[in-house]
């Protein structure tokens, strides 16, 4: 096999990369992410790649989020990881003390969540 037939087949399957094709035609895509916001979004345009390099659309059978985190309270994982974005996007007022303090905190809070708190998966089959 020559080069440019490896580096196409590798792109190739670039923009579905977490399928999980399955026997018998049920594939599913999980991710692993920090929030649940654009789970759903993500998963669909992975299905709908996957099923249009078919010839085919995705027809959604189940989706399902999981915390699975033991270290951490899921509750406290959520307000750790909105810490995190809140300090990121301090203002310009905040003095350099300031945001080298909110730095550090932030560098502490995102060592405790470093992990992606949840598993979205997504069920689906091409027809």
């Amino acid at each position: 096999m020559n080069l440019l037939m490896i580096l196409f087949l590798m792109l190739s399957c670039s923009h579905h990369q977490d399928v999980i094709v399955g026997k018998g035609g049920r594939h599913q895509v999980r991710l692993k992410l920090r929030v649940k916001s654009n789970a759903k979004d993500l998963a669909i345009n992975q299905a709908e790649h996957y099923c249009l390099s078919k010839n085919k659309e995705p027809y959604i059978i189940k989706e399902r989020f999981r915390y699975q985190l033991d270290s951490l309270d899921e509750k406290e994982y959520n307000q750790k990881v909105m810490a995190t974005r809140l300090l990121g996007s301090s203002s310009a007022a905040i003095s350099k003390i300031e945001k080298l303090k909110n730095r550090k905190y932030s560098q502490n809070i995102n060592s405790e969540i470093s992990q992606r708190g949840y598993l979205y998966t997504l069920d689906f089959r091409c027809k």
